[in-house]
């Protein structure tokens, strides 16, 4: 009786261990993979890191090469006679993280209009205040009649500050999962996918209260400076700036961070700074999850960018 037992006692641990390393095994080989750090130290005022001009590398499943400029895509052209031209600045949702050049809301935008040109300014990672620093440093240098800066809610976080980087470094694909584990990540991830899906989510409810709070206290006064500069750079070289909030992609009702949504929207209608909210751009849609790039990661997909991309396009033709 006991040797039944304690056989059936193991079969029960042994075979969840072994369905639980398979299933983790398989999630690994679906993790994009990334390669060498396209990052470096800057010398540039108010920038620790920076991408690599004129680099090549694999990032976030997609081979990725940076202008000699260091930023993403190709050489910006030169400024066409009769084209708006618009620097898209803002963070990883600028770039276009974890999705082809062609799915980035810089292309998507371009293609809008044959009366465009629309240069990426994005980079992941950035706050505000490096936003302000590549507008003053890069951005404006390239001559544009329209500054775009694409805000997300976290753009309010302190910077990280970077001491050093491995120029060999390899990027992890997995930075961020808990405990490293790619099952957890996609139980993770899917969880709350269903959650915001399914239920009233009350966990989403304390965080935007939470998230209040924090604007109060702390993200307003960390977003109004580099916001000012911004607007009084553009102001001095008489460049148009408009500032437009891209949602978190949740379902609409439990997104934590609507607060410092429409906190960083009512700053900016106190500022007189042209600003757009591109919720909007979903139009009916409550459940904003189907856009996320990959199970692994919430970043817009191409089909994201595009109902953004369209929605900007008509924003600004004064549609």
């Amino acid at each position: 009786m006991k040797r039944r037992t304690l056989k059936k006692l193991t079969i029960a641990f042994l075979v969840p261990t072994a369905l639980a390393i398979g299933a983790e095994l398989y999630l690994r080989s679906k993790v994009p993979r990334c390669g060498v750090t396209p990052f470096r130290l800057s010398a540039t005022p108010g920038l620790d890191s920076e991408f690599r001009p004129g680099f090549s590398t694999l990032y976030k499943g997609f081979e990725v090469s940076w202008n000699s400029d260091g930023y993403r895509g190709p050489e910006f052209p030169a400024k066409a006679e009769g084209k708006l031209r618009v620097a898209l600045i803002g963070d990883s949702f600028v770039f276009g993280t974890a999705v082809d050049l062609p799915d980035t809301l810089a292309v998507r935008l371009e293609a809008e209009s044959t009366d465009v040109q629309v240069l990426n300014f994005g980079v992941p990672g950035y706050n505000a205040e490096h936003v302000a620093a590549v507008l003053e440093a890069d951005a404006l240098a390239q001559d544009p009649d329209l500054v775009l800066y694409v805000f997300y809610n976290n753009d309010t976080n302190p910077p990280v500050h970077w001491k050093e980087i491995d120029p060999e470094g390899v990027i992890d694909g997995m930075h961020g999962f808990p405990a490293g584990s790619a099952l957890l990540q996609w139980l993770n991830v899917r969880g709350k996918q269903l959650a915001l899906r399914w239920f009233d989510w009350q966990l989403a409810r304390a965080t935007a209260e939470g998230a209040e709070k924090m604007w109060k206290l702390e993200g307003r006064a960390r977003v109004e400076p580099p916001l000012r500069r911004m607007q009084a750079l553009c102001a001095e070289r008489d460049v148009r700036f408009v500032v437009v909030a891209y949602p978190m992609l949740t379902k609409v009702g439990n997104n934590p961070f609507r607060p410092v949504d429409e906190g960083m929207l009512e700053l900016c209608g106190e500022l007189s700074i042209e600003h757009y909210d591109l919720l909007a751009a979903f139009g009916d849609e409550r459940d904003l999850t189907r856009y996320w790039a990959s199970v692994f990661d919430t970043h817009p997909n191409g089909d994201a960018n595009q109902l953004v991309a369209e929605h900007l396009a008509a924003l600004l033709s004064g549609q």
